[in-house]
């Protein structure tokens, strides 16, 4: 009789188990979201804390359902931007070094809850100044207060246009990632990140979109039928923090930051809006009110999405 009852508690147990992540998808829900590298490099971090508070100030006013944040190396900094937020902010930060600079990665999620996290460090894949981090891909799946489950992902590939070479194979690590975490496909997907690839570069551009087929670049999405409306996320002909290396780079202005989505089978997405956002200057005082300088939050602008998740229709099959 023991063993009976036993057996029953074991078969509820393993039950409750299997369907820990699955939730009938009853609603739908709309989504802010934010992309920005914050340009927090330890060695180069030109007017910290007046940029810090800008972007504290702006991530409080917008009140963004899912922040994706690149370049805050350290954890100090990280946790002092994640002060400007209300308590009803779940914050993660990849712990991935002792002895380097972190991943730089840092994520805000409203009213969420974190079910898995992973991270893939790139290793090897890095050229000279980029290895003293510990870049890679940060994983998360998370569940809004709707219960829809959704998989999320953050990265930070190679700088300058030189580094291509580098950057395709840091881009097929990323992809195999995705595919290992995300691959049936039963979640809807959100790629954010600096990619450091220019849209107007056909054969980087073509080479992201050809590997990343399924996602839309919600960007360019939103600008298709207005030319006039096309983007920049870095340029050093406005910003005097985006500095411009003829050696290295090959454009004085680029799109490099990116926000993709994809629909899952149980959840379809579809998007709203998107534009350029943090990309206004203020101006700030120096030496006792004396003299003045106009600055920018970051050397990047930020890339804003709103997105639609809802239950993906039935498919009726003849």
């Amino acid at each position: 009789m023991r063993i009976f009852k036993y057996l029953q508690l074991l078969s509820l147990l393993c039950l409750i188990n299997s369907n820990s992540y699955s939730s009938p998808i009853a609603e739908s829900t709309t989504l802010k979201i934010l992309n920005f590298n914050t340009w927090f490099i330890p060695i180069k971090r030109k007017y910290a804390k007046q940029r810090r508070k800008m972007i504290g100030e702006f991530l409080l006013n917008q009140q963004y359902d899912m922040v994706f944040l690149q370049e805050l190396f350290t954890y100090r900094v990280a946790k002092k931007l994640r002060k400007y937020l209300p308590r009803n902010y779940v914050a993660r930060y990849p712990k991935t070094s002792r002895f380097r600079f972190n991943a730089g990665l840092f994520q805000l999620f409203k009213e969420m809850k974190i079910l898995k996290t992973d991270f893939k460090h790139f290793g090897k894949l890095c050229g000279s100044g980029e290895c003293l981090a510990k870049k890679g891909v940060y994983f998360l799946r998370v569940k809004t207060k709707e219960g829809i489950i959704i998989d999320v992902y953050n990265t930070h590939l190679e700088a300058h246009d030189r580094d291509f070479p580098i950057r395709k194979k840091q881009l097929i690590l990323l992809k195999n990632f995705v595919d290992k975490n995300s691959g049936k496909g039963r979640y809807p997907v959100i790629l954010a990140g600096d990619y450091n690839i220019h849209d107007k570069n056909p054969e980087q551009y073509n080479y992201l979109m050809d590997l990343l087929h399924e996602y839309k670049d919600v960007l360019k999405e939103a600008t298709r039928n207005d030319p006039n409306k096309y983007p920049y996320t870095w340029d050093s002909r406005i910003n005097q923090q985006a500095h411009y290396n003829p050696d290295k780079d090959s454009f004085e202005s680029a799109r490099l930051d990116y926000i993709f989505i994809k629909s899952g089978t149980e959840s379809c997405v579809s998007l709203k809006s998107s534009q350029v956002v943090l990309n206004e200057k203020k101006v700030i005082k120096r030496f006792l009110g004396r003299r003045t300088r106009e600055i920018y939050p970051s050397d990047h602008f930020g890339v804003e999405a709103e997105i639609k998740i809802y239950p993906c229709p039935a498919v009726i099959n003849d």
